[in-house]
């Protein structure tokens, strides 16, 4: 076990009955802070876990929160519990702890609310500064209530409050490109379209067909909107997440996609569809819907988390297995018309079925695929 010594903190007794809970407020860096906390989660097993999951692509976004602009800042504070099994003191403004600074030790502080704060700065910068409150003393049942009380009771400014923020004239120009690089979409000032069409991650960047853009009007928007409502609809590990996440699974895999097919990608703007049917409304949709298909798939048999998702694990245990089997003239061939309704698109997948078996059975690869039009 080793012995923290905190300085300079700010003591709190909010009540004031006997022997109040105290607590003690105090700023570190991230990297500091994770030496002596620790999560215990529902996930490990654990009977007095309360915790969720860390969830890898809220640090990344975080991380990317931080990087994307100078003036972004979290001073929300951390909170943590030390229980009297750490033995923690409070003499003047100083507070005194044991810990044990093993990775997967349990005698630390335990973080009730904010990991994803700590953990993220922390991979913004190891150098970041948190704020955070410790509750001194508390036992893992008020742990669990202050957990539950947080996470329930906390309130969001409402909805037509923060438009007459972000719209007021003196905010509405100087903030919209903020709001976009960040995925914040209140009101008008910044929606899912604005995010694919002007940020730099998107695959989709300036090429949306309205009149934002002057000269590759291509991607049909109502095409976007689907795939989102889509895959937050059908991925039950995105339906209570922010839109951040959701946008960053589908720019992840449609630039994988874009990168894979790049001369398709490419012959779709150059000749406007004509020439490739790569990015046609249908076939963006019936994708969409065959990659979050296969995704589900791959949580159950090849170890693919939704919640720790990057470039690699998408490409690898989703795409190198379906899509990307594909040959690249499939979407330079004449397909038939008609495709751009329900049924349509399920031709479109049965047709992408239809090529693996194919390849996988050594036949020719366009044996008996409903879509291309015969010649």
């Amino acid at each position: 076990m080793k012995t923290k010594t905190i300085n300079n903190g700010l003591i709190l007794e909010q009540r004031v009955d006997e022997n109040p809970i105290k607590c003690f407020t105090f700023v570190i860096k991230a990297s500091e802070a994770i030496e002596f906390c620790t999560v215990i989660r529902q996930v490990d097993n654990k009977k007095d876990g309360y915790q969720r999951r860390v969830n890898m692509n809220k640090l990344r976004a975080i991380k990317k929160f931080m990087a994307i602009n100078k003036n972004n800042i979290i001073p929300n504070n951390v909170i943590i519990a030390l229980g009297r099994e750490l033995s923690p003191v409070i003499t003047n403004n100083t507070l005194t702890f044991n810990y044990n600074p093993e990775e997967s030790a349990i005698e630390k502080a335990l973080i009730i609310d904010g990991q994803h704060r700590l953990y993220g700065l922390n991979e913004y910068s190891t150098d970041s500064n948190v704020l955070i409150t410790a509750l001194i003393d508390i036992d893992i049942v008020d742990q669990a209530f202050q957990f539950v009380v947080i996470n329930n009771k906390a309130q969001s400014a409402k909805l037509i409050d923060v438009k007459a923020v972000i719209n007021a004239e003196a905010f509405r120009d100087k903030l919209q490109e903020r709001f976009i690089e960040v995925g914040i979409r209140y009101g008008n000032t910044s929606t899912i379209l604005d995010f694919f069409d002007k940020n730099e991650d998107s695959p989709f960047k300036g090429l949306l067909d309205w009149d934002l853009n002057k000269n590759h009007r291509i991607i049909q928007l109502k095409a976007l909107e689907d795939i989102f409502k889509y895959t937050q609809k059908n991925i039950p590990a995105f339906q209570e997440e922010d839109d951040e996440t959701i946008l960053n699974f589908l720019n992840t895999t449609w630039t994988l996609i874009k990168n894979q097919f790049k001369t398709e990608w490419q012959k779709s703007i150059d000749t406007k569809h004509k020439e490739s049917n790569l990015l046609k409304k249908s076939t963006i949709i019936a994708l969409t819907e065959y990659i979050v298909s296969e995704s589900k798939s791959a949580q159950r048999y090849a170890g693919f988390s939704f919640d720790t998702f990057d470039e690699s694990t998408i490409k690898n245990k989703v795409l190198e297995q379906t899509i990307f089997k594909l040959p690249k003239e499939f979407f330079t061939k004449n397909w038939k018309g008609g495709l751009d309704t329900s049924g349509g698109k399920e031709l479109i997948q049965e047709s992408i079925e239809r090529i693996i078996d194919n390849i996988e059975n050594n036949i020719s690869w366009e044996s008996n695929v409903i879509v291309l039009k015969l010649e």
